[in-house]
């Protein structure tokens, strides 16, 4: 599968000299990526050789592999997704990442691949998991991830990692994942994340959510992934939350009150767009938020699955609005006021903006 482009060749030729110097130029810029899950984030190319490796192993493995290997089939010709269909995928990316070899070769892969992107700054999203077969805890896999990130061979990026509480989790498992943010912060750890399928389960860890607000670790949500959830959404809110992930379907009120915060948005066009929450690039509520001056990140969300790296997402962005190359670059740079990171790496993260200016 590939990703869908948004034509706007007058625009383009004119600011960017055509449409591969635009892709280029988008390559090239540094950026800023700060909603990028982990499982989704696997290239094809690993995951099949992740699959391969495995075909030659117990039954468990090759039923494993089998699966993700389905996977890989479906992405090369689906342009479109169900949400509904969309998170019951990542059970057999799972089945293949459940040690920590595996993890240690996700994460070095993952990495480097946004690096050669021009990715300078990245916070990987993930969900600490148990799996018995493997002897696989949730602390292991902290453990394990931040190994990986702290021994990766790319050089020009530097990393970070948010722990993920699914919907789906106990109030108990929520509080569990906090308490291991909380221990790793020294590590590498720099935030906590709700996500999961928004059909799978109500809001349920706001506890959760606050002990780690009142222990000084920031906080993102998913918010307004479906309509008809207002209540829900207002709810999330009340946790103050640092950063918010898509908040696709909100009432006038309660974007009002997120534009007053002056609370960031991760905006993922592709993501959105090949789910079907928002009906075109040209409709995405980014358009508004840009309009505004409202912080936006621009985000690939599961860049494997939906074939779109960072660079693609500016270059839609730069198509669908009409953004010149400097407009670009300052959406960039204006990100890492976003990171999670303290003041000092955003103090260096502009010294690497300010370097590259066109």
């Amino acid at each position: 599968m590939k990703a869908p482009t948004v034509p706007n060749t007058s625009f383009v030729d004119k600011e960017f000299g055509g449409v591969d110097q635009l892709l280029e130029y988008c390559k090239a810029l540094p950026k800023i990526e700060l909603h990028a899950h982990l499982n989704g984030s696997i290239s094809p190319e690993s995951l099949r050789q992740l699959a391969e490796k495995r075909l030659a192993g117990t039954v468990g493995e090759a039923e494993a592999a089998t699966g993700a290997l389905s996977v890989l089939e479906a992405l090369e010709w689906k342009d479109t997704f169900d949400l509904k269909d969309f998170f019951p995928m990542f059970k057999h990316i799972y089945a293949l990442t459940n040690n920590m070899a595996w993890l240690v070769f996700i994460v070095h892969g993952v990495i480097k691949d946004f690096e050669d992107d021009g990715v300078r700054y990245l916070e990987l999203r993930s969900t600490p998991r148990d799996d018995a077969s493997t002897g696989l805890t949730k602390e292991l896999y902290v453990q394990t991830v931040l190994q990986a990130i702290s021994t990766s061979p790319a050089t020009k990026i530097s990393t970070r990692l948010i722990l993920t509480i699914d919907r789906r989790h106990s109030p108990e498992v929520a509080m569990q994942i906090v308490d291991l943010a909380i221990r790793f912060r020294d590590q590498g750890v720099v935030g906590v994340d709700l996500a999961g399928d928004p059909y799978a389960a109500d809001f349920d860890c706001k506890h959760a959510l606050l002990k780690a607000k009142a222990a000084g670790l920031k906080v993102t949500i998913h918010l307004g992934e479906i309509e008809n959830r207002e209540a829900e959404s207002a709810s999330m809110l009340e946790v103050r939350p640092d950063r918010l992930g898509h908040a696709t379907f909100l009432s006038e009120q309660l974007r009002a009150h997120v534009y007053e915060e002056r609370i960031a948005v991760e905006m993922c066009m592709t993501s959105n767009v090949l789910c079907r929450t928002v009906s075109s690039y040209e409709e995405h509520h980014i358009k508004e938020a840009l309009e505004l001056d409202h912080p936006s990140i621009l985000c690939t969300d599961d860049k494997s699955i939906f074939a779109s790296p960072l660079s693609c997402e500016y270059a839609l962005a730069a198509s669908t609005f009409s953004m010149t190359k400097q407009q670009l670059f300052d959406l960039s740079k204006k990100s890492i006021d976003a990171i999670f990171a303290n003041s000092e790496e955003k103090t260096r993260l502009r010294g690497v903006w300010d370097t590259w200016a066109p």
